[in-house]
Parts: structure tokens; C-alpha cells; sequence
């Protein structure tokens, strides 16, 4: 059996700031509760409550068992070459690396920003790689994913967990699209998980790299503080 491994929680600031602001507002209405307009405040602090609780879930539950859809979806062979962009603590690599052999290779990649999940650092990676008892060799890199140092055609997979849409520049990025697509071997799987409803944006730059695009929309797991935020699979085969 596999130690437990330590994911990190991603949009840190968001989630916690729904959870705060809704017990200041409770707070607030046990304290001061004859005012008018106290049942659409009791409303309101129950409903920031909630979004942090479902974003909670989303990022600790519902991202993994969204990976695991993916996985069981795919034709992974024993020997094949996985690239993970902004890995952060390892849970998508270590997922797909757990399906390969000794003769496969499962590489992760991050800038270790703690902004975009909390407790982002590539020992915590490397613990978690560690404590995986993987079979496959394995490689945690620090780098930007807009300028991948890798040969064209080098992975037969490439993975991307809610972290494209923290580049802020449409322009960059397109950048770290293109760079994932170019380091694809052909015949390969490029699959993105992400929100903030940039779905038709990231198919429309791999549509135009010539890449057949499916765009899955994904359901409560991938939620980010309710309906109105969902999150969206992107999948790509490149022509062999």
C-alpha cells in the first residue's frame, strides 16, 4: 500500500477568503441580528461558506477523482514518457506514473509558485514522488512551461492540472499550449484540466497547430466555488 501522499491546495487565497468572509458575516448576524435584511446577510455568509467548502473539495477530492476518469480512459503502456506541467506536488505525475513500468519515465515541472497552490515546492514533490514507491523513473524539474527544455516529440503524454489559466497573458499562454503540442511525440495525448472558462481559447490554439480538439465539461468534482466556475477537459491525439 502507498504512503499518503501530501497535496497541496490550490487558489490558497480564494478559498480561504470565501470561508473567512462567510463566518465574519455569520459572526456579524449573531451579534447584530435585528437589522433589516438580516435573512438575505444569513443568505449571503451561508453562501461564501459554501463556495469555500465545494473550491476545498474541488481541490483536494475532486481533482483526483477527475484524474482518475481521465486514466482509465487512456491506453497508457508500461513504457510510455509522461510530462506533467506545473506538477506542483506531484498528484496528476504521480498518477499517470503509477501505470508505467520500469522502463517508463514520468517527468514534472513547475516555477513552485505558492500563490497558485499553498505549500508549492519541488522537495515537497520529491517527498511525494519518494513516498509513491513508483517503478518508472521519475524527474522533478524547476522551469517555465511557456519554454520547455526538451527536444521535439519527446513524450507520448502530456498532462496539465488547473494550472494554464494562472499565465495572466493570452499571449503566453498560447506560448505554453504551443510548447506542450511541440514536445508531444506524434501519435501522443495532450490533455489539460482547467477553468475559468478559457476552454474555447486553448482549442482554438491547438486547432490551430492542426490538432483535433474534444472539450469535456466536467462536473461537480471540478467545480470552483459553484456551477457558475466549472472546469473543462481539453484532449488532444497529434497525427502520427
Amino acid at each position: 500500500m502507498k504512503n499518503r501522499l501530501k497535496n497541496g491546495l490550490d487558489a490558497p487565497y480564494m478559498t480561504i477568503g470565501y470561508l473567512i468572509s462567510g463566518v465574519i458575516v455569520l459572526t456579524f448576524i449573531a451579534f447584530f441580528h435585528n437589522f433589516r435584511g438580516v435573512g438575505w446577510a444569513l443568505l449571503w455568509g451561508l453562501m461564501l461558506i459554501a463556495a469555500g467548502l465545494i473550491s476545498l473539495h474541488t481541490s483536494l477530492y475532486g481533482k483526483a477523482e477527475i484524474w482518475d476518469w481521465i486514466i482509465a480512459d487512456l491506453n497508457i503502456k508500461s513504457d510510455s514518457q509522461v510530462l506533467d506541467l506545473g506538477t506542483g506536488h506531484g498528484l496528476t505525475l504521480i498518477k499517470f506514473a503509477d501505470q508505467l513500468g520500469s522502463n517508463g519515465g514520468a517527468t514534472g515541472i513547475d516555477l513552485w509558485n505558492s500563490h497558485d497552490q499553498l505549500d508549492n515546492g519541488n522537495k515537497q514533490t520529491e517527498a511525494n514522488v519518494k513516498n509513491a514507491n513508483l517503478k518508472c523513473f521519475t524527474n522533478i524539474l524547476t522551469g517555465d512551461i511557456r519554454s520547455l527544455p526538451f527536444e521535439d516529440n519527446s513524450f507520448d503524454f502530456v498532462t496539465s492540472s488547473f494550472v494554464i489559466h494562472n499565465i495572466k497573458s493570452k499571449e503566453e499562454r498560447y506560448k505554453a499550449i504551443s510548447e506542450a503540442y511541440r514536445v508531444l511525440k506524434q501519435g501522443g495525448t495532450l490533455v489539460i484540466v482547467d477553468t475559468e472558462n478559457k476552454q474555447t481559447e486553448y482549442a482554438e490554439v491547438l486547432n490551430d497547430l492542426g490538432a483535433q480538439v474534444v472539450v469535456k465539461k466536467l462536473g461537480f468534482n471540478g467545480w470552483w466555488s459553484g456551477p457558475w466556475m466549472p472546469s473543462y477537459e481539453i484532449r488532444v491525439k497529434k497525427s502520427a
